[in-house]
């Protein structure tokens, strides 16, 4: 048999993965430092003596030692922490090694003083799954020289266990095992069977995101579906930090699946979809200055989308085969207007928000020259900003667009934006509106434009309305207590109205209705569990529909905000 040709993105690709190679190897030439064993605490009166940070800047102090407070998931100090179930649950736990945390740092002993970096270090920290909080604070100075201490807490990483929620009318339910520290290195390890609408899959992953602490990620995820297979693979530097001067990344995807279009709630068209998606990026940074970091990346893109109709269950015609190679060029600004929050988004937890700008975006060209069956040119950018603009006040807003281009005609065109308001009231509670809208034009046959209970419409049944302008708004009275179950679970309450309405733009017989719900629910938050999502538990009522809709709506879901 005639061996094949090799494909042109395989002959840019392996040159790729050996850069991507070089990279790590570069990285693991700047040794981390030694994992030490961690001083006791300063006495409280030496911390009383350190001057404040304007002045250990002004002076241009030098840290000195680095002193590490790993707290367990429990404190017998704290009222109601000290029983045997939970002095049981930490001798169980394995808690985050130092050299972990160490590692996770922007500082190092002998650099200069700087709260920003300290600051940074401290959202890295509770970026983590594995940490409630994270606080690092000069606690020593002599000589021009600070020690400085970093406190965390670490949370119940091990899950084992089954999950079910329902949203919709559909229900959804998982179980598996799943440790996102395993043994206290800070990796994660899954396996998992879920259940949902779609499909039933069966997913295995692996997650290391700082290998030997050179800030190179590894992530291995398979999963087994009843409609196919999804296989990922990723390695790579990220641009971990604000001052990262260089980062980059391969990703390898391949899908196999059935794809479900939906009309009203019900799937009305089925089909095969088999999609392969590789990507690799190399980016440089001058690093961060006044306050601004901008970065710049150069890659390579392959994606190629097959289709084939399912007996009996495809009706409509199939777009032909799709095969893309695209280098492609992007640029990232950040300004720097981090802020620390509490009882927004989440319950009894930190919340790191920047209210600055953020502006990414990138452009590529597809070209028959590199083994395409097409010329396309591609595009995505995305801007976002907040800001306070009074006390107790804060709006943040999101902007994005992406899509491809061929002589003019838009294909696959995404377009949409989102503004958000927090308005603190009755004390510690909070008010909360956002206005989403979006827009999309000549869509791949895989992708819908929908609304209904899983985005949003939460009296309505899951996938409702199909379209191609969205519009939705949310009104929601937030509601936190200081009520600590069993000193395991925070619990928060809501009061909201939603409106919404999903249409075809220039459809004679389109569906013109607002459709409006109102409800409550409660929101429950782990204190001690490594996911730092909320259950929702939530009841609501159609105000408008026709007589298939139920007059009230139960969902029990599992979502990252209130």
């Amino acid at each position: 048999m005639r061996a094949e040709p090799a494909h042109p993105i395989r002959r840019v690709l392996v040159p790729a993965i050996l850069l991507v190679a070089s990279t790590a190897a570069r990285a693991s030439s700047e040794s981390a430092d030694a994992e030490v064993p961690a001083a006791p605490a300063p006495e409280v009166a030496a911390r009383a003596a350190v001057p404040g940070d304007a002045v250990l800047e002004a002076n241009g102090a030098v840290i000195g030692e680095i002193l590490i407070r790993s707290g367990n998931i429990f404190d017998p100090e704290q009222p109601g922490e000290d029983n045997r179930l939970f002095r049981a649950a930490n001798r169980l736990h394995r808690t985050t090694r130092q050299g972990v945390i160490r590692r996770l740092l922007l500082f190092r002993s002998g650099d200069l003083f700087s709260r920003r970096v300290l600051q940074e270090s401290e959202r890295i920290l509770r970026s983590t799954s594995y940490l409630y909080d994270a606080s690092i604070e000069p606690v020593r100075y002599e000589d021009n020289t600070v020690d400085v201490e970093v406190v965390t807490r670490d949370v119940w990483t091990l899950r084992v266990g089954v999950g079910f929620s329902r949203t919709g009318g559909e229900n959804s339910t998982r179980f598996g095992v799943k440790d996102s520290n395993f043994l206290g290195t800070g990796k994660e390890v899954l396996v998992r069977r879920t259940s949902d609408v779609d499909r039933s899959s069966l997913t295995y992953r692996f997650r290391d995101p700082n290998i030997r602490g050179h800030r190179v990620e590894l992530f291995l995820q398979y999963s087994d579906n009843t409609d196919g297979n999804t296989k990922q693979f990723g390695l790579g530097r990220p641009f971990y930090a604000l001052d990262a001067r260089w980062g980059s990344e391969l990703g390898l995807e391949q899908d196999d699946r059935v794809e479900p279009l939906y009309d009203r709630g019900e799937i009305f068209d089925e089909f095969r979809h088999r999609r392969e998606h590789y990507s690799w990026y190399y980016g440089g940074s001058a690093g961060h200055a006044g306050r601004t970091t901008r970065r710049w990346k150069a890659g390579l893109g392959y994606q190629r989308d097959r289709y084939a109709e399912i007996p009996g269950r495809t009706i409509e015609p199939l777009p032909p085969p799709r095969e893309l190679v695209y280098p492609w060029l992007g640029v990232e600004w950040i300004k720097d207007g981090f802020i620390e929050a509490h009882d927004l988004d989440r319950i009894q937890r930190t919340e790191d928000l920047n209210l600055g700008q953020e502006l990414r975006g990138w452009v590529g060209w597809s070209t028959t020259t590199l083994g395409a069956d097409r010329d396309r040119a591609l595009f995505g950018v995305s801007y976002a900003v907040g800001a306070s603009p009074a006390e107790g006040q804060i709006v943040r807003g999101r902007l994005h667009a992406s899509g491809r281009f061929a002589g003019g005609r838009g294909e696959n065109l995404r377009v949409g934006g989102s503004v958000q308001y927090y308005l603190r009231d009755f004390g510690r509670h909070v008010f909360f509106v956002e206005a989403g809208a979006d827009a999309v034009r000549r869509l791949d046959r895989e992708n819908q434009l929908l609304l209904g209970g899983d985005t949003g419409l939460r009296g309505f049944p899951l996938r409702f309305l199909p379209g191609d302008r969205r519009l939705l708004l949310t009104l929601e009275q937030r509601f936190y207590t200081d009520w600590h179950v069993f000193r395991l679970l925070h619990v928060g309450a809501a009061v909201f109205f939603d409106a919404g309405r999903s249409w075809f733009a220039g459809s004679p017989d389109g569906d013109d209705r607002v459709y409006k719900d109102v409800g409550f629910g409660l929101r429950i938050g782990s204190s001690r569990s490594a996911s730092a999502a909320m259950v929702h538990v939530d009841v609501a009522f159609p105000l408008n529909g026709d007589r298939s809709i139920e007059k009230t709506q139960f969902l029990v879901t599992t979502r990252e905000t209130f």
